[in-house]
């Protein structure tokens, strides 16, 4: 037997892909549009497949974020269809023989690892039987099976071998773009010189660290203004902010939706216990469970979170349910599956099933919902105060925080991108968003990069003032530990007495880069200890850490007459540097210059 693994995501085809890849995919005039970028149309199902992909990457990882996960598709389809597009207007053409002779003679690593025989390495002669005689390697494979089972498989593996062709395609053709792009590249010495002095400059030291005092009170709102009165330039922000004021429906269950839902689970628990035997009471709690949060469990009578569910199944005989039960992550549905008996590890616990679920608003609901959004912004273009307008929908206005165009908020991506691209004192668009629901904003504020309002900066402020408020408070026994400080002749550091705040560490490497040591991290210590001229014992200072008290006992100089040497060694690394961010800068130009239309709304909340 051979194993073939394959996670493959979409990718757009185009004229630059048209003799590579001609997948089976429905009818356009049946396809749903997610948008269109530079009057390219991105279709649906193949965004979806990316969110799929992306989606099953940070479950894995355990980092699923829906809107983060979506937004993140969003790019990377944009991304691919933008660098496609420029290889067409530059006249690149991949041929399909092309594709297949990366494929076969320089096998990307993820191709490698998916394609193996019984023993785990790579098979190349599987491969190219894939790409050459997939029937013959399905008649090979497929013993017993019926014609159509064979079809099946046979549409199957087509599939999967265009949507390998296509990503080798794909990758293939950024490299030929890239080398592309490169011919414009020139190698730029500027700074380099400056590089070379701080990353040849380095010092040996004993260090005494006093770390500042943290968890302080918040300071008071007149504190705040007066700090940010007297340092307001210290506080910026590199993009544009904005701010909005917005009414917010809640797209939440109504009555009439819970005392239904509550019903159907009520019958559901019903039909449970009403089961003549465990194979039908397995299969009547099975077809819900599948298309469920569900699960199985151990209660203790001896665990407070296990409490509530504990004395709901208590003295129940093995097979009943119980349902539904109210708690804050859901409405719960218990099956008992074992008593365990008294010389069990935990006397009287018991082994259930679990299904979870939510009240979710009704069509009908969410149709109400959207209609008052509708009429409440048709009221603000006629000339109604939202506060008005609120009050009409016994709603309570409010205001944003502010935000910048590469954040989201109240979990949505495209309410940040739909009010930058509306003029102040307009309405946006109703946008549904999943923290908040059903939302409509107007943009009240719009300031430029640079200095941040203030309601922007407090948060900044406050860690400021209380940074400086607890360094402070240990400015003093700084003091005092330089005192208790000695440098010997022969340049060993004595302390008379080590407070139990100071942190002490002998021999540490200090270099340019912010690093003293191998773990401390203080960028402003670093540069500190480079500036001093010889060894000797310094302090205190105060770095990004805390005060600092150091004996250096080393100091390395840059010397200038060896910068061609060091430029020798290093150009190669520097050339690929400068390449890279030549390539990134060249795809940003695409990026920003591109027309994109964005109707994923019309589908998915993010």
């Amino acid at each position: 037997m051979v194993l073939i693994l394959f996670f493959l995501g979409a990718i757009a085809s185009s004229q630059a892909f048209a003799q590579v890849l001609a997948p089976s995919q429905p009818r356009q005039e049946q396809r749903l549009f997610a948008g269109t970028i530079n009057a390219d149309t991105v279709w649906l199902d193949e965004y979806s497949r990316e969110v799929g992909r992306l989606t099953e990457m940070a479950t894995q990882r355990g980092e699923v974020d829906p809107s983060d996960i979506m937004e993140q598709a969003w790019n990377d389809v944009i991304r691919r269809r933008i660098l496609l597009q420029e290889a067409a207007r530059r006249g690149m053409q991949l041929e399909l023989r092309e594709v297949d002779s990366v494929l076969l003679e320089a096998t990307p690593d993820f191709i490698r690892r998916g394609i193996v025989d019984d023993k785990g390495k790579f098979d190349k002669a599987l491969l190219t039987a894939m790409l050459y005689a997939p029937d013959s390697l399905i008649r090979v494979n497929t013993p017993g099976m019926t014609t159509d089972q064979r079809a099946n498989e046979r549409a199957q593996l087509n599939a999967s071998i265009a949507q390998l062709r296509e990503r080798v395609g794909l990758l293939e053709m950024e490299q030929r773009l890239r080398r592309s792009v490169a011919k414009d590249f020139r190698f730029d010495t500027t700074g380099l010189r400056k590089r070379y002095r701080e990353v040849a400059t380095s010092a040996t030291a004993d260090v005494i660290l006093i770390p500042c005092i943290k968890d302080l009170a918040a300071p008071n709102l007149a504190d705040l203004k007066a700090y940010y009165k007297a340092h307001s330039t210290e506080f910026t922000s590199p993009l544009p902010m904005r701010r909005l004021a917005l009414i917010s429906w809640p797209m939440s269950a109504a009555p009439v939706d819970s005392s239904l839902f509550l019903g159907n689970v009520s019958a559901f628990v019903g039909l449970l216990n009403k089961a003549t035997s465990k194979r039908q009471r397995d299969s009547i709690w099975a077809s819900v469970a599948t298309t469920t949060s569900s699960g199985a469990t151990r209660l203790s009578p001896d665990s407070a979170s296990h409490k509530l569910f504990y004395s709901a199944v208590k003295g129940k005989k093995v097979g009943t349910a119980i349902g539904p039960i109210n708690h804050s992550t859901g409405i719960h549905v218990l099956l008992v599956d074992t008593v365990h008996a008294k010389s069990a590890k935990i006397a009287g616990e018991i082994s259930i099933r679990v299904i979870i679920t939510e009240i979710e608003p009704s069509r009908q609901t969410i149709d109400s919902i959207l209609r008052q959004v509708d009429e409440a912004a048709d009221m603000y273009e006629r000339g109604l105060e939202l506060s008005a307008i609120a009050g009409r929908f016994g709603r309570v206005p409010e205001s944003s925080p502010w935000f910048t165009e590469d954040e989201k908020l109240y979990g949505s991506h495209r309410l940040v991108d739909v009010a930058f691209k509306t003029p102040v004192s307009s309405a946006c668009d109703p946008i549904d968003t999943p923290e908040r629901g059903a939302v409509l904003a107007v943009v009240v504020d719009s300031v430029p990069a640079g200095t941040m309002p203030f309601e922007a900066a407090a948060p900044r402020i406050a860690e400021a003032i209380n940074r400086e408020r607890g360094c402070e408070e240990r400015r003093q026994l700084a003091k005092t530990v330089k005192g208790l400080t000695t440098r010997l002749e022969d340049g060993l550091m004595m302390i008379a007495e080590t407070p139990k705040e100071a942190q002490v560490a002998r021999g540490l490497s200090v270099h340019a880069d912010g690093m003293i040591g191998e773990v401390l991290y203080d960028p402003t210590a670093a540069k500190e200890i480079l500036a001093k001229p010889t060894p000797d014992l310094y302090g205190p200072f105060l770095g990004e850490s805390g005060w600092y008290i150091v004996n250096i006992t080393g100091v390395i100089k840059a010397n200038d007459d060896e910068y061609p040497m060091w430029l020798e060694m290093r150009k190669e690394s520097i050339e690929t540097e400068q390449l890279e961010a030549h390539w990134q800068s060249f795809v940003k130009g695409l990026r920003t210059n591109a027309v994109i239309e964005d109707n994923r709304w019309v589908y998915f909340r993010y």
